[in-house]
């Protein structure tokens, strides 16, 4: 469209009206779907304000002028045609699924801001669980070498236990072998004493309880008195016969 000076100033949207020679409504709400298309009844008021602005600097005699009385005269039956309607129809498909678009897209921030965090969790139970397990090897190596420690100090003791056990008995035997030796060559001196006394608590029982070892005061005197001679005498008789 040929616009004046004046006219293309007073424009908002200059360059559609320049750039179209045939425009419409529909072509007017495809090129505002590419610079910030908004709802429809303010698009279609602006639409109806831009052919105002064309028609007031421009006579209605000339081609402009006639072109801008003509868009404004179909201006109620363009804006309820089929065409209108299904822009307006797939426009609002758009902005849905624009708008789940986001939804999702905000939903997918989410889920790799949670998995950051999950994965910063993850990082520190793992860091956790590294130290855990070294304190845990540390704490077992600390266990390990005490337990040694002492098994070592035990085996040790017993070690020196089992040599003074046997440096004992063999001290112990040395002095049976010398006892032994002493008996052998002095006779009764290495006698056991408990022995030698009990052996004369016998022979003492023995003497009190056998009357052949009884004193003479105890045994009548007819038998101390007895005459052995007349045996004698009488025992040669009877040799010589």
């Amino acid at each position: 469209m040929q616009l004046t000076p004046e006219c293309l100033v007073a424009l908002k949207y200059s360059e559609f009206w320049e750039n179209s020679e045939n425009p419409s409504l529909l072509s007017f709400f495809e090129y505002r779907l590419h610079n910030n298309l908004e709802q429809k009844e303010k698009e279609h008021s602006r639409y109806k304000k831009e052919v105002e602005t064309i028609i007031e600097y421009h006579d209605k005699t000339c081609e402009t002028g006639k072109i801008a009385l003509q868009l404004l005269k179909k201006f109620q039956s363009d804006k309820k045609s089929r065409e209108v309607n299904q822009f307006w129809e797939l426009q609002a498909k758009r902005r849905n699924l624009i708008s789940e678009f986001k939804l999702c897209e905000s939903e997918v921030k989410l889920c790799e801001e949670k998995e950051k965090l999950n994965e910063k969790k993850q990082n520190e139970i793992r860091g956790q669980i590294c130290i855990e397990q070294s304190q845990l090897v540390l704490d077992t190596a600390k266990e390990t070498r005490s337990q040694y420690v002492i098994l070592q100090k035990t085996v040790t003791k017993r070690r020196l236990l089992n040599e003074l056990s046997e440096k004992t008995y063999n001290e112990d035997d040395r002095y049976d072998k010398k006892t032994k030796l002493c008996n052998e060559g002095d006779g009764n001196e290495g006698y056991d004493e408990k022995h030698i006394l009990s052996e004369i608590q016998e022979i003492i029982e023995d003497e009190e309880n056998n009357p052949f070892l009884a004193p003479k005061d105890d045994v009548d005197n007819s038998d101390y008195n007895y005459d052995y001679s007349k045996d004698d005498v009488e025992n040669s008789d009877i040799m010589k016969m």
